[in-house]
């Protein structure tokens, strides 16, 4: 046999099936692996089907269907053969040791529950390496998963462009969401489909290539639609990753057929652009249309997102090193969303947006470093071009290649890996990217202890996997409850803690289900999710009950986490005041005001959400001052704060209400704080006309009479 010529693994009992398995499991991936575990997420009785296809009440239970796919075929081949294909052993080494040390960061984690999910997802995740290598062969097996993901894209994209179709009427600015947590990750997985459509449309023939053309085109045309910025430059590092490795690959002809598709398939995607475009254009009276606003006016408004996209980006990432510069050993997996806050830079975020600080925050130093090696020495596997193989298989490597360099691109500015239909259509790709490379793996003798030492590992983690999932769906079933039926809430949560007593999310279910005591189950919430937000509530409660003292420390124990918690500062200054120490709460208060300098106010993930907390603070400050020049720069500083919260807060709550919804500032809530503003407003003229200033006084009132009428 020539050197570089292809050599099929050994074919067992269920090959076929295998790769069936994995096929579907690379379909799949992009339709139903988007959602990602919350503390939010509710589960009607009757929606236990409906919620594993994608749900966001139970996205564990969905990852563990997913991850069946992976993981039954691997076991089956693991217990059933002696001689498999590996990867090559310095990659096979590498991610032993990456996995290795993501294993051993449990061991410092205080969240042992969303860390055995994160570990078993990075674990099954990974198994796509090994079983894309061990199952799939080196001819059909890989080209097939390479269409089945694609074609998992392309579907995902008509579904994003159907959700658009069904917004573009009333809200053209709409960005699709496809299933997926959010935009910009929704992003992140088309550019994956985007790149192998590239490698699809070049290396295959007659109706096939046509048919991925307009799938390519289609997942382009998508990717504009979530008007994710980091997506489109994603999408532009495929290409620029693609069109060389396909044109040096290709021969003679062949390069220029696929320059020209490559050129028609990014037509095809602008012709669709300009045409929504058109669509959107309403007659005027007048001979000039005027057009309505763009389906993609957040890619062309660079100023109007700096602060969202970039800035609260980069205040994540400096977070993100001063927490590794903290502990190089790492927090552990899966509790970046508890830790984020520990910098004081932003409040708590479920993720970093950057898959390699983030693993550097939860593992230590080592794994983003080990995952950038294997990402090196796999790119130098794949980027060889022998004139021994055939071109398609050159052009279908050239697109697994692309669609992987963009992942890692978009992982720059996402926490891609984290979510799990990316990380599987990763690994998957990771691995039949080296079955495709000429000397990308080679069959080996594993002895029977390896195999079932690998086997155990393999159904621990879906074991676990399915441990979490089913809590979470207790969980979900008990939040449910909350609202419709409170009598079983209790139950709910007691069937969850049964199964983990040491489920803190549970024990605060457990707390509010309106039976006996709430505090000892407040306490046991806090000892095993010490969040501050666990912490506040546990404050609350002992504070209606008469302990101050401890309500303070609880408090005080939340401000660990988050040193500038807008809620926990003003809770302790209150609760300083009712413990008869009022020079503490006036040191709490000015500590309170102090956040307003920083970038953790500045700031915001959420514009529209403006915080109050400070103004209440200065408010306080106001209050116990006897010079009038402070009362009015304190008043004053206040009056700024109430009126972003009036113009860009109060419309959301109205919104929300109207839908019959609940924003995260309620009307109620809202109404409380600027009937707040309004007294403040109206101090404030009183001081500006005792000394002269009715100009700053008309000001004032003018803002104290918007505050009154806003509802």
């Amino acid at each position: 046999m020539r050197p570089g010529a292809p050599q099929e693994a050994p074919r067992g009992p269920g090959w076929n099936g295998a790769i069936v398995s994995l096929c579907l499991a690379g379909f799949l991936a992009p339709l139903f692996g988007g959602q990602v575990a919350t503390d939010v997420g509710t589960l009607a009785p009757g929606a236990w089907l409906a919620s594993l296809f994608g749900g966001s009440a139970t996205p564990i239970l969905t990852h563990f269907m997913l991850a069946l796919l992976v993981a039954v075929p691997l076991v089956v081949a693991l217990t059933g053969r002696r001689i498999l294909q590996i990867p090559p052993l310095r990659i096979t080494g590498l991610l032993l040791i990456f996995l290795f040390f993501l294993t051993s960061s449990l061991a410092g984690s205080s969240f042992r529950l969303p860390s055995l999910a994160e570990w078993a997802s990075w674990m099954l995740m990974a198994l796509g390496l090994f079983a894309s290598v061990a199952l799939a062969g080196r001819k059909e097996g890989p080209r097939r998963i390479a269409i089945a993901i694609f074609l998992g894209c392309a579907v995902l994209a008509l579904r994003g462009i159907y959700e658009y179709g069904l917004t573009k009427g009333t809200d053209p600015s709409w960005r699709i969401f496809a299933g997926w947590v959010q935009p910009n990750v929704l992003a992140g997985m088309l550019t994956i489909g985007f790149g192998l459509g590239l490698g699809l449309l070049a290396s295959l023939r007659g109706s096939a290539a046509l048919l991925s053309g307009l799938g390519t085109g289609l997942i382009l045309f998508a990717t504009l639609l979530t008007q994710s910025k980091g997506g489109v430059l994603s999408c532009a590092v495929v290409l620029l990753g693609f069109a060389p490795a396909a044109l040096y690959a290709a021969r003679g002809k062949e390069r220029g057929l696929v320059a020209a598709r490559l050129g028609a398939t990014v037509m095809f995607a602008a012709v669709l652009v300009f045409g929504l475009q058109a669509s959107l254009r309403r007659p005027a009276p007048t001979e000039t249309p005027t057009e309505a606003a763009s389906s993609f006016g957040r890619l062309g408004s660079v100023q109007d997102s700096r602060e969202q996209s970039f800035g609260y980006r980069t205040l994540l990432y400096e977070g993100a090193l001063k927490l590794i510069r903290e502990n190089p050993a790492g927090r552990g997996i899966g509790t970046y969303s508890f830790e984020s806050a520990r910098s004081g830079l932003t409040p708590q975020t479920a993720y970093a947006h950057n898959t390699y600080l983030q693993l550097g925050v939860e593992g230590g130093v080592l794994p983003p470093l080990l995952l950038i090696a294997i990402g090196l020495l796999w790119f130098s596997a794949v980027l060889r071009f022998p004139k021994t193989l055939p071109t398609e298989r050159h052009l279908l490597r050239a697109g697994v290649f692309a669609a992987v360099l963009g992942c890692a691109a978009h992982n720059l500015i996402d926490s891609d890996l984290y979510h799990f239909g990316i990380g599987t259509c990763f690994f998957l790709l990771i691995g039949i990217g080296l079955q495709l490379a000429p000397d990308g793996s080679s069959p080996e003798f594993t002895p029977r202890p390896a195999r079932w030492i690998a086997s155990g590992i393999v159904v621990l983690s879906l074991a676990l996997l399915l441990y979490t999932g089913l809590l979470e769906a207790w969980r979900a079933r008990a939040r449910d409850a909350m609202q419709t039926d409170r009598a079983s809430v209790g139950a709910l949560a007691n069937r969850a803690l049964s199964l983990a007593p040491f489920d803190g999310e549970a024990a605060l279910l457990r707390a509010f289900a309106g039976e006996g005591d709430p505090l000892p189950w407040l306490r046991r919430a806090t000892a095993f999710a010490p969040t501050p937000k666990n912490f506040r509530l546990y404050a609350r409660a002992l504070r209606d009950a008469g302990y101050l003292d401890q309500a303070a420390i609880a408090l005080t124990d939340a401000l660990r986490r988050d040193p500038n918690n807008l809620a926990a500062l003003q809770m302790l200054m209150e609760v300083q005041m009712e413990r008869g120490l009022e020079e503490e709460a006036i040191q709490v208060a000015r500590r309170l005001v102090a956040v307003e300098e920083s970038p953790y106010f500045t700031v915001r993930a959420i514009p529209e959400l403006v915080p109050t907390e400070t103004a209440t603070a200065r408010r306080f400050l106001a209050s116990r001052s006897t010079d009038p020049n402070e009362k009015e720069r304190l008043l004053a500083g206040a009056m700024p704060i109430y009126a972003q919260f009036l113009a860009r807060t109060v419309p959301q709550a109205k919104a929300f209400a109207a839908a019959g919804a609940t924003y995260l500032v309620s009307p109620t809530q809202a109404q409380e704080i600027l009937d707040g503003a309004a007294r403040d407003a109206r101090e404030l003229a009183a001081l500006y006309r005792a000394r002269g200033d009715d100009a700053g006084a008309d000001e004032a009132d003018t803002l104290g009479a918007a505050f009154t009428s806003a509802f």
